[in-house]
């Protein structure tokens, strides 16, 4: 009787698992609803020594506090159109309940408190810039009326930098959330990193194309010469994460070996190239050569392709050029990815010129 096939357990980290940046968000919004929920609380409780209209606003307070605590809850982020709300109400708070005694003037300084620490956890850096201002200069409106009371310079300054130092917090924590999320979700992921993916494509699944379209026969000693090196190609990366052929002319010769291998013919010219080039532009140029190469047996329809490589004004160019069928759509990933993205991420360019029925040429320069 067969056995059934054996299941790995999958190591990836599940979607439904992963801890999203709304998921994460509403731990703050928890923290804002607590904090709320106490300060707010505190001046209700002291209701039978403050004015009616002192305790109506902090009821007014905590229902609205509760509607923007739903709100963010339920969307796992603090809306800033709901924060600049917040904030304006916390203003007109602090700049009227001040003629309400004592207590209203503890009512107004708490509501500010209230809304910087949301200005810095819902709002940009730019948007901060404009109302944390307000809400400084609300705060000290209220200490400088007039009165036996009226605050110091110095009584000021600490209340400036209590409200600052609020909104600062709260930005702090949502930059250091996000961050994580940005981490988790990074390695959660499944796939591998844009340079290890670019190789698997480029190496062992532009061979096993070859060779699983009947292109090539796998029997055949250079085809599995070509696999072999692929191999260690696949393997140099998993062990080192990176791959050096050595020079650019080390490795321009393996990449026409292998693309003979699967019986395209090549007529190469890379003489007088530099030997000191930077491995990461020598493996970029390579790789991107390559992938040109894999694209002229896949869809150019003809067997014959020239790669060129020379110093031209300070730079090495390297050119592969085929009289086929041209490309309708130069989106593909072998192109946007493999060519163009590799170049740029090395400090070059990589360019692909063709029309239909007039040939291909892919320019790579650094």
């Amino acid at each position: 009787m067969p056995q059934a096939p054996t299941k790995f357990p999958d190591m990836t980290i599940a979607a439904a698992d992963r801890p999203g940046p709304g998921r994460l968000m509403r731990l703050l919004v928890v923290a804002v609803a607590l904090h709320r929920a106490v300060s707010f609380g505190l001046g209700v409780a002291d209701g039978p020594e403050s004015p009616n209209s002192v305790t109506a606003t902090y009821v007014l307070l905590i229902a609205w506090s509760a509607a923007l605590v739903a709100l963010s809850w339920r969307d796992g982020a603090f809306h800033p159109a709901a924060v600049l709300l917040d904030i304006a109400l916390a203003i007109g708070v602090g700049l009227t309940a001040t003629g309400w005694g004592d207590s209203g003037e503890q009512l107004g300084h708490r509501a500010l408190q209230a809304a910087a620490v949301i200005a810095g956890l819902g709002l940009t850096v730019r948007l901060q810039a404009v109302v944390l201002p307000a809400l400084v200069a609300a705060g000290l409106a209220a200490l400088s009326m007039p009165g036996p009371d009226s605050a110091s310079w110095t009584e000021n300054a600490i209340y400036t930098s209590i409200l600052v130092g609020l909104c600062l917090t709260g930005t702090l924590k949502q930059r250091l959330l996000r961050s994580v999320v940005s981490t988790l979700e990074a390695r959660g992921r499944p796939g591998l990193p844009a340079e290890e993916r670019r190789l698997v494509h480029d190496t062992a699944m532009a061979t096993l194309s070859a060779i699983a379209s009947g292109a090539v026969d796998s029997a055949n000693d250079r085809v599995r010469a070509r696999a072999a090196r692929d191999a260690a190609y696949l393997r140099q990366m998993l062990l080192h994460g990176r791959l050096e052929p050595g020079s650019l002319a080390v490795g321009l010769a393996d990449v026409v070996a292998d693309a003979e291998a699967t019986g395209l013919r090549v007529r190469a010219n890379y003489a007088g190239l530099p030997s000191d080039m930077d491995p990461r532009v020598t493996t970029a140029m390579a790789m991107a050569s390559r992938e040109a190469l894999n694209n002229v047996r896949r869809h150019a329809g003809v067997d014959e392709a020239w790669l060129t490589a020379a110093v031209e004004e300070g730079e090495v160019v390297v050119r592969i050029v085929d009289h086929g069928n041209g490309l309708t759509d130069a989106s593909g990933t072998g192109i946007t990815e493999s060519i163009v993205a590799r170049m740029r991420e090395v400090g070059g360019t990589g360019s692909v010129e063709s029309d239909p029925g007039a040939g291909t040429v892919v320019e790579l320069r650094c």
